[in-house]
């Protein structure tokens, strides 16, 4: 199919293109939201795994934490990294609790596309904390 644009220019749709008129396309997806079973407790990720395909370019990951799904997706990056192996990449081992986690992952360079393989996340469900008082 053709186009027309407002700058006069006529173009085609490709969707196999890498870039967009020599624009990077910002990829990303969010993955989750991780949650405790009953939603009322919290979890703690413990653990970020990354497997890229073979001629994959680098993902960047984002870490989103919050008390409740929405608030975690509206909230700013609370760590961040690269894996940019392809194949499997090092461990993450930074922790982040909440109620509702969300991992991002995005590229948005000019290089080749990035391809995931496998993500895996280790978390564990936190029990309630127990407020104690000091009787003196």
């Amino acid at each position: 199919s053709l186009i027309g644009w407002q700058d006069g220019r006529i173009r085609a749709l490709d969707p196999d293109a890498e870039d967009d008129d020599d624009a990077a396309i910002d990829s990303f997806v969010f993955v989750g939201p991780l949650q405790a079973k009953d939603g009322a407790e919290r979890i703690m990720l413990d653990e970020l795994q990354c497997t890229l395909g073979s001629a994959s370019s680098a993902v960047a990951y984002d870490v989103y934490r919050g008390d409740s799904a929405d608030e975690a997706r509206a909230s700013a990056s609370f760590w961040n990294g690269t894996w940019s192996t392809a194949g499997r990449n090092l461990s993450e081992r930074r922790r982040a609790s909440g109620e509702a986690i969300y991992i991002r992952l995005r590229n948005n360079t000019l290089a080749q596309a990035w391809q995931l393989e496998k993500l895996r996340a280790r978390f564990f469900q936190l029990g309630y904390v127990r407020q104690r008082s000091i009787v003196t």
